[in-house]
């Protein structure tokens, strides 16, 4: 089996942020707010912010855990993963 190692892509020094996962763990990863923060009306709704990171740098399940970035919490609401160890959260707002 083929693994990649991931970390390059993830750097913090490129385009990747760090995020705090469950309150315990330090995630890099590249976050895309821009779905969210688009006005309404442009048939965009459904649209969520992503963090993308690689699925091995989270324990666990992460449905339903938070993800801080930038001082804001988000709930992971959905996870895609892509077959070669990185995965797409799909999050939303925290109350």
């Amino acid at each position: 089996m083929f693994a990649e190692d991931l970390v390059p892509f993830f750097s913090t020094k490129d385009f990747a942020v760090q995020a705090l996962y469950d309150g315990t763990t330090s995630v890099a990863g590249i976050f895309d707010r821009s779905p969210g923060d688009l006005p309404d009306g442009l048939g965009l709704q459904e649209a969520r912010p992503r963090f993308l990171c690689p699925r091995g740098s989270l324990p666990g399940d992460p449905h339903r855990k938070t993800l801080v970035i930038d001082g804001v919490s988000y709930v992971i609401a959905a996870v895609e993963t892509d077959g070669a160890g990185v995965a797409s959260l799909s999050l939303v707002k925290a109350p």
